[in-house]
Parts: C-alpha cells; sequence; structure tokens
C-alpha cells in the first residue's frame, strides 16, 4: 500500500471512532476495488489493489504491456490488496545472424598467405610453353623455370696434322734385300742399292731386284708443328619445366573459418599457392607443396687453353716406276717401305720418288672451370 493510502485510511477510521453514536457502515464486507485495467509490460510487475474495509482488496491481474494498478481500498477494510502478478518474462534473445558458405563449384577456402608470402595466387608449371592466365587470376606476374639440367661438359684437347716439315725433298734409295726378311725402313749396308733420287726426279733404276725391296726415305730436318684443336663439350643448360605465375583475383562472397578467405578456385593446370623471394622453407601447414622456380641462369663455365707439344714426323713416301718418265708410260708398280713390288724392278724402269711426310704432335690437357648459375629465385609452396 502507498503512504497515501495508508495515511487516507487511518485519517478515516479516526473520525468513525470520534463519532461513536454514527452509522455502522458495514467495510468488513466491503469488497476491494478492481484492479486498473493496464496491462503489465514484459518483465513488469502489475501493482495490488488498495484494501476494501473488512477485506482484502483484488489484486490487480498482470497485464500484457503495462503494470495493472490495485482498485481503491473499500470503507473500513484493514488489509491492503495484494500485489499484482509479476510480469511475463521477457522475450527470447535472437539467434545469430546467418550467411552463405563459401565452398561451391567455383569457389574455395583458401588459407591466407602469411607474413612475408604474396598470394593466394594460381600457379602452373610443366614443359611446354604455359598457357594463358585462368579467368579468376587474370593478370600475368612473372613466367619462369625449375628444374635447370646443366648437362654434362668435357674439356678436351687434340692437335691437328703437323706442317711445315721439312728435309723429305732430299734423296730417297731403294735397296734389293732379296728374298729375306728384314724390317721396313731398314737399311742393310751389304745390300746393292737399286734406284736413289731426290723428290719429284724421275731417275733410271741402276740395277734389277729379285724379291723384296725396301725403300729408305730421308730424314726430317724440321718436323714442324700442329696446330691445337679445342674439342670442348659446353651443353646450353635445359629446364625440365616451364613456369607462371598469374594474380589480380577478387575474394568471393561466402563465410569461411579463421585464417582463410573465400577465392576462386583454380583448375588444371594451374593450382593455388604463394611465395617468395629467395629459397624458403614453406609454411607447416596448408600451402606445404614446394618447387623453386627461378627467372633465368647465367653460363660461367670455360675451358682452359689447348697447345700441342713437340712434332714427331717422318717424310715417308713412295716411288713410282714406269716404262718412261713422260708421254704415255706404261705403270709397272710402286714401292712404299719393305715388300715384294708387283713387278720386279729392272734397268729398264724409270722410278719418281714423292714425299708424304706426316707428323703428330701431343695434346695438352684442359680443364673445366665455372659453373652454372640460377638467378631470379624465388619458392612457390602450393596446397598439395
Amino acid at each position: 500500500m502507498s503512504s497515501r493510502a495508508f495515511f487516507a485510511s487511518t485519517f478515516v477510521l479516526g473520525l468513525v471512532t470520534a463519532c461513536g453514536g454514527g452509522e455502522d457502515r458495514k467495510f468488513g464486507s466491503g469488497t476491494g476495488g478492481a484492479a486498473g485495467s493496464g496491462a503489465a509490460g514484459a518483465g513488469g510487475g502489475a501493482t495490488g489493489g488498495s484494501s476494501g474495509t473488512g477485506a482484502t482488496g483484488g489484486g490487480g491481474a498482470a497485464g500484457s504491456g503495462g503494470a495493472a494498478t490495485g482498485g481503491s481500498a473499500g470503507a473500513g477494510g484493514t488489509t491492503g490488496g495484494a500485489g499484482g502478478a509479476t510480469g511475463g518474462a521477457g522475450g527470447a534473445t535472437g539467434g545469430t545472424g546467418g550467411g552463405s558458405t563459401c565452398e561451391s563449384a567455383n569457389n574455395t577456402c583458401a588459407p591466407n598467405a602469411p607474413a612475408g608470402w604474396t598470394g593466394p595466387v594460381a600457379f602452373r608449371h610443366g614443359q611446354g610453353a604455359p598457357p594463358a592466365c585462368p579467368g579468376a587470376y587474370p593478370t600475368k606476374v612473372a613466367d619462369g623455370h625449375a628444374g635447370l639440367n646443366p648437362g654434362t661438359p668435357a674439356c678436351n684437347c687434340t692437335c691437328d696434322p703437323a706442317t711445315g716439315i721439312l728435309g723429305c725433298n732430299g734423296t730417297a734409295s731403294i735397296y734389293d734385300v732379296g728374298e729375306t726378311t728384314v724390317a721396313c725402313f731398314t737399311v742393310i749396308s751389304s745390300e746393292p742399292k737399286v734406284w736413289t733420287a731426290a723428290a719429284s726426279q724421275c731417275t733410271k733404276a741402276t740395277l734389277n731386284s729379285s724379291g723384296q725391296v725396301s725403300l729408305v726415305v730421308p730424314n726430317v730436318t724440321n718436323p714442324g708443328t700442329c696446330a691445337a684443336k679445342p674439342n670442348h663439350t659446353l651443353p646450353t643448360p635445359t629446364w625440365a619445366e616451364n613456369t607462371r605465375t598469374c594474380s589480380g583475383a577478387t575474394p568471393a562472397a561466402g563465410t569461411c573459418g579463421a585464417d582463410e578467405t573465400c577465392m576462386p578456385k583454380t583448375f588444371a593446370p594451374y593450382e593455388a599457392c604463394i611465395y617468395s623471394p629467395g629459397d624458403v622453407a614453406c609454411p607447416t601447414t596448408g600451402y606445404t607443396k614446394k618447387l623453386l622456380v627461378y627467372e633465368g641462369f647465367t653460363d660461367g663455365r670455360t675451358c682452359s687453353t689447348c697447345s700441342c707439344g713437340t712434332a714427331s714426323s717422318t717424310c715417308k713416301g713412295s716411288v713410282t716406276f714406269a716404262s718412261a718418265c713422260s708421254g704415255l708410260p706404261i705403270a709397272y708398280s710402286t714401292v712404299s717401305g719393305c715388300g715384294v713390288p708387283s713387278t720386279n724392278i729392272a734397268t729398264t724402269q724409270y722410278g719418281t720418288y714423292t714425299p708424304a711426310p706426316s707428323g703428330t704432335c701431343p695434346p695438352s690437357t684442359s680443364t673445366l672451370s665455372g659453373t652454372v648459375a640460377t638467378t631470379g629465385e624465388s619458392t612457390v609452396c602450393c596446397l598439395p
């Protein structure tokens, strides 16, 4: 009961007591005032009605919006009406706002690139020229290469045959060694000399031969020299794969987990990757498949200079016998080294010596120095 209602009731009762001969009004049986009609709001309590005379005032009913006030007390009421019923509980809390999922035929939740990395990008590696960037990743970042094969180098030297050999235009001689077997170019001083002349001179034989003969050529006075000839193998390095990196994708709408972004999917031959300069380790989760990519290479391999040693030369040559030195001679035989002529030499034959000098030189060794070095190194890490 409010203090105002309480003081009003006390004042009335006092008046009744003072006028003891007055009519006895039946407050004890009076009915309490009706509750107000305002409905209790959500969670609001209704106030009980005031006490009626001699009876408990009626409680105000709980309204559905505003608080109901109890009725006024009846005359002579002693006990105030009970308080109004407690208002209803507040409405339930609204649910968390929902959103569309990212995963679809064209989009996927891609892990975000860690600090120091760029991506996600669309990356392709394989043989042959890379195809154009896909539509969802339209911007070409760079073309590169992977898997450098430097080939197998080899440094070798050879020497051309000796030139400038001197002394071979001197006198050559043929000796008749009969039926005995002697080593070629070996002169037995007791054997008869069948023929002798300087180079290119057509000279008649002085004795007949009877079997095996031996040609002795002049001695070399200067062995000449040899030109060094490099025979190196320095193959052009090749790449096992060619690469292309594409960016420019726009994140798609859709919800993903922590540290993920809804991105357009990549389709073969492209895959989703991140990249960073240098040779670095891939993240321990997400993009874990590593490939080293390069812009190109420099080939610093060289072989040391070739040279040739002192020549070892001989005059060699042959003597051809014919029926005459000019005109239309009949060819008989050719003597070269030691052996039996196809036709025995006779004093009626004319021989001409033609030198055939030859010489070789030992080549020097050549050593390899330098290496093939890659340039523009980057690490690409892709989703497994």
